[in-house]
């Protein structure tokens, strides 16, 4: 991930609710698991396919994993094992105007009965406002404008 992109993660509301009702979430050495919550589910990739017209599908290095967008800027993941889908993220370029892209995924995840989390593991409500103070309120969006303005500043 880059210092300019913010990372969130995907996950299908129905087994959420079966396996974290309290949508208490954790990171096991520093990573989070998003694969129990896919498999329970048994949900096939295509479902995703929509996400094309949001983000183009990219090249991508492994046979197992869909990419639409760009890795370095709005990006969207799909790991899946055969048919089905293992675990979804997308990473959101926040020096580009990714609105629009939240906007278009919100009703994509609306409408797929899906849940999303932020880096910290909590659940965000599906309306562009909280995935925007979610992004600008991250220590790497912060380190970024500092820079940023820093460099403008010795111009």
């Amino acid at each position: 991930m880059a210092l300019w992109q913010y990372s969130f993660f995907v996950l299908p509301k129905n087994t959420v609710l079966e396996i974290a009702p309290d949508l208490l979430f954790e990171k096991k050495d520093g990573l989070f698991d998003d694969a129990p919550y896919w498999k329970l589910g048994k949900i096939k990739r295509d479902v995703f396919n929509p996400i094309s017209k949001i983000l183009p599908v990219a090249n991508s290095w492994n046979k197992d994993l869909i990419i639409f967008g760009d890795n370095e800027s709005n990006c969207f993941e799909v790991l899946v094992d055969g048919e089905y889908v293992e675990s979804v993220s997308f990473r959101i370029d926040f020096r580009t105007g990714y609105e629009r892209i939240i906007e278009e995924l919100l009703f994509f995840f609306m409408s797929a009965e899906m849940l999303v989390l932020g880096e910290d593991l909590n659940v965000l409500q599906l309306n562009g406002y909280e995935f925007k103070m979610k992004i600008e309120n991250s220590p790497q969006y912060k380190k970024y404008k500092n820079i940023a303005n820093q460099l403008s500043n010795e111009n």
